[in-house]
């Protein structure tokens, strides 16, 4: 088999038969590009805490990677630190956590300040975000009525 560059971002290979396949660089780094993020995603959903050891498996075309050490932690709980203050106030929260109201299938709000104001009636989740290597702390709930 004979790989052959024929512009800066399309190679083609010849095998022994008449084959030829064409290959395109850039839809080829692409491809990789989607399926390592995939593969990220996937793999991120799933992490614990604890220690998460990973490394490049040994191919054709390169050698086994050293182990890579990842110490994965939580971040601090949020509990006792989020209470409400008057009927729709809740107060002891900072800029390292997130809220949302419960059962509305939102996203997580990022905090600017420390309290928030105005909020509706309901039941609001707290934690402290993701960051680094630090997975979200456990969620800690207020009742606004």
């Amino acid at each position: 088999m004979g790989i052959t560059k024929i512009s800066s971002s399309l190679l083609y290979a010849k095998f022994p038969n008449p084959t030829i396949i064409h290959f395109n660089i850039r839809a080829l780094l692409l491809f990789f590009i989607i399926l390592s993020t995939v593969l990220f995603k996937l793999l991120a959903d799933n992490i614990v805490i604890g220690k998460l050891q990973f490394r490049w498996k040994d191919s054709v075309d390169k050698f086994t990677s050293d182990v890579q050490n990842i110490k994965i932690l939580e971040a601090s709980d949020v509990y006792y630190t989020a209470k409400t203050y008057d009927s729709n106030t809740i107060v002891g929260v900072d800029n390292s956590m997130q809220y949302l109201l419960a059962n509305q299938d939102g996203k997580w709000q990022e905090i600017i300040g420390t309290k928030l104001k105005g909020l509706k009636r309901g039941t609001y989740e707290f934690r402290a975000k993701a960051h680094d290597n630090f997975l979200a702390s456990n969620i800690h709930k207020v009742n606004i009525n």
